[in-house]
C-alpha cells in the first residue's frame, strides 16, 4: 500500500492470504476499511501448526499424533498420505 500511495483499502483474501490480511488489519487498523476472508486457511487452531505451510526456508513440523480425519479435519498432510482416496472423496463431496 505504501508503494502505491494507498492510504486505505478494502482487503479481500483467499485461503492462506487471510493470514496476511488479518495481520495487516491488526497492525494497521486505520488503513484497513474492511477485511473479507474467503475460505480462510491459517494456523489459528490446535491443528494449525500441523497444517501450516512453512515455506521452503523452514522445516515442516513433525506430527507426533495422527491428525483427526473427520469432516474438514481431513484437510491435513497426515490423512492425505494415509488415505488419499478418502481425502479426495471427502473434499469433492
Amino acid at each position: 500500500m505504501d508503494a502505491t500511495g494507498t492510504d486505505q483499502a478494502v482487503l479481500v483474501s483467499l485461503s492462506k492470504g487471510a493470514q496476511r490480511a488479518l495481520l495487516l488489519a491488526a497492525d494497521h487498523p486505520e488503513r484497513v476499511l474492511v477485511a473479507a476472508f474467503i475460505g480462510p486457511f491459517f494456523p489459528a487452531s490446535p491443528f494449525g501448526a500441523a497444517l501450516a505451510d512453512h515455506g521452503p526456508s523452514k522445516a515442516a513440523p513433525r506430527v507426533l499424533h495422527p491428525a483427526p480425519n473427520r469432516g474438514w479435519l481431513k484437510f491435513n498432510g497426515a490423512h492425505w498420505r494415509a488415505d488419499y482416496p478418502d481425502f479426495v472423496e471427502g473434499w469433492m463431496r
